[in-house]
């Protein structure tokens, strides 16, 4: 399910109308059976416990929902989907704990601090629209109507092109002895000529001289910052091989949504600035012109100015200097 990872966040408003829509499930099915038994005949107590017990036995039958398959009623309906960042649902039990907190914010604060999660999310400086409480369980809302296609991350190679022309030039065998010495008369005149002009070609000429090389920066969430330099392993807790490492980058030590080596970065000839996810399990993902593209473990892939890259909940901004 990483392909979720290509799907763009979902607007705040269609986050709000899912939230609504998921509360008027669990209204009815609190108030169904209340109602049920006011029928029977039973006092108010009883009637109030019932109403309290079944909105939260839908409460958590819900979450549990939401965990393992990243949906609910209404972001069914709103066509949006809550997972890991990783594109996968958090399971059952990362899923209660974020209702808890969700609820908890709602009601002890009379929707406050929901007010305050959903400006979280919309200040999120990676663009991911994740408020606190996802970014604290490590879920992110994607929008599953408006997944870009994409183009794949290599074309497939193509044969080698045959030189026709050069085909064509190729001396074909002379039937007779005499045609043969005079082609090579002839083939020896030109190859005279030719040789004066290549010589008048390859004479000394000014050297334009080659502009300083530029210097990749990048600038991390964390407030860390380099020009690279070598290689630079980037991860939890990155651990070298048996490459030199000039830098080590240590994202969040004990955030569980970065995996102990994330990937390399690293300079390479010509001064073009690669990186290389080192399967990691969240995925390091490349934002370029608002679409998150996820990269395949294994495989470098050049950066640009100005591009992103996410790693599990952090960020990095690619600059170029020079």
């Amino acid at each position: 399910m990483r392909e979720l990872t290509r799907c763009p966040p979902a607007a705040l408003e269609r986050r709000f109308h899912a939230a609504v829509l998921d509360l008027l499930v669990l209204a009815l099915g609190a108030l169904a059976p209340a109602y049920a038994v006011h029928r029977l005949g039973a006092d108010l107590p009883t009637v109030l416990g019932v109403g309290v017990g079944a909105l939260l036995v839908a409460a958590v039958l819900e979450a549990v929902a939401l965990g393992l398959t990243g949906s609910s009623p209404g972001r069914t309906a709103l066509g949006i989907r809550t997972v890991g960042i990783d594109g996968v649902p958090v399971g059952a039990g990362p899923a209660l704990l974020r209702a808890a907190v969700l609820a908890v914010a709602g009601v002890a604060t009379l929707g406050a601090g929901l007010a305050v999660f959903a400006w979280t999310a919309l200040v999120d400086p990676s663009g991911w629209r994740r408020g606190w409480h996802d970014r604290l369980l490590g879920t992110v809302v994607l929008d599953l109507r408006r997944a870009p296609a994409g183009p794949e991350d290599q074309a497939p190679a193509h044969p080698a092109p045959i030189n026709l022309t050069a085909m064509r030039l190729l001396p074909a065998p002379a039937p007779l002895a005499a045609t043969s010495a005079a082609t090579s008369g002839a083939t020896s005149r030109a190859a005279s000529r030719k040789a004066s002009r290549t010589a008048a070609r390859t004479l000394p000429a000014p050297v334009a001289a080659s502009p300083a090389a530029a210097r990749w920066r990048v600038r991390f969430d964390t407030g860390e910052s380099f020009v690279v330099e070598g290689l630079t392993l980037i991860g939890g807790d990155p651990e070298a091989g048996v490459e030199p490492v000039r830098r080590r980058v240590v994202l969040g030590p004990g955030d569980a949504s970065v995996s102990r080596t994330d990937a390399r970065l690293q300079v390479v000839a010509g001064g073009t600035l690669v990186i290389m996810d080192r399967g990691s399990t969240p995925g390091t993902v490349l934002l370029r012109g608002g679409a998150p593209r996820e990269l395949a473990p294994g495989r470098p892939t050049t950066l640009l100015a100005h591009d992103r890259v996410r790693f599990g909940a952090h960020l990095m901004e690619v600059l170029r200097e020079g």
